[in-house]
């Protein structure tokens, strides 16, 4: 817990290198390939609203995982974050389904699968982030667990100031404004320094930073490329527009806080 984060791997050979050189066996690693060529099928077209693919973000949040030593169970299920969220199964759902699970279980493994469910569930926006820390301390070692692949996520996302090359930044700074402090004293909390440290350092860089215009996005949040037919692009344009949309209207609503915490 005591390793600086300094590098933060985006592709599937540095992430690699960096399980090898982090002192991960074998076994470890075959779990991480597995876990990548899943998410390879799973999210192939997908890319973050800044334009970054999307399997650069899953392997950037997999690599901090690996630098706080996290179990490999841990680093695996950040690798597939975004399963529920946004994975392809083939039938234009998205969410959480029996099914979905099943099949996520048989290719690897209940544990790592239930890190995935259980982040999928925790809402996370302004006022639950409040909640959440107000409450930290009633969280069990599962929930402890899953924030803490929560907060590699975040980090992931603003350290390379990616959040601001996606349109309506100036939403996100907002966010960070508001939450950036809490999510420093959670890694705290839980027992990371380091990545407290990093958070706080990146959180100020973004806040700080000016981008050229021109080289911003016009997504706001992740979207999907494919070169499938006409109607199928225009379906799944369609399908991401309107989970986009919920997602605005929720950060809308992001002050109605939870009094429960439960993912």
């Amino acid at each position: 817990m005591n390793r600086n984060i300094q590098f933060i791997a985006q592709t599937n050979i540095q992430l690699f290198h960096q399980l090898q050189e982090a002192g991960y066996n074998d076994r470890d690693l075959i779990c991480i390939h597995q876990s990548y060529q899943l998410a390879c099928r799973l999210f192939t077209g997908f890319f973050r609203g800044s334009g970054k693919p999307f399997l650069a973000h899953l392997v950037g949040t997999a690599s901090i995982l690996v630098s706080i030593e996290s179990p490999i169970e841990i680093v695996a299920a950040g690798l597939l974050h975004a399963t529920y969220e946004l994975g392809d199964f083939g039938d234009g759902s998205q969410g959480v389904s029996s099914k979905k699970r099943n099949k996520i279980k048989q290719q690897v493994g209940k544990k790592i699968e239930s890190y995935i469910a259980r982040y999928t569930a925790l809402k996370w926006n302004q006022s639950s982030a409040i909640n959440i820390f107000n409450h930290l301390e009633k969280l069990d070692q599962t929930q402890k667990e899953v924030l803490l692949i929560r907060l590699a996520n975040e980090l992931e996302d603003y350290h390379d100031s990616g959040v601001l090359y996606c349109a309506k930044y100036q939403e996100r700074l907002v966010y960070l404004n508001a939450c950036s402090h809490l999510m420093v004293a959670m890694a705290q909390k839980l027992g990371y320094p380091n990545l407290a440290i990093a958070l706080e350092q990146i959180f100020k860089e973004s806040a700080n930073q000016n981008i050229l215009p021109f080289l911003q996005n016009t997504e706001i949040y992740s979207y999907v490329l494919n070169t499938s037919s006409p109607l199928q692009r225009l379906i799944g344009k369609w399908n991401y527009r309107l989970t986009n949309r919920l997602k605005i209207i929720f950060y809308n609503h992001d002050q109605e806080s939870s009094a429960l915490i439960d993912f």
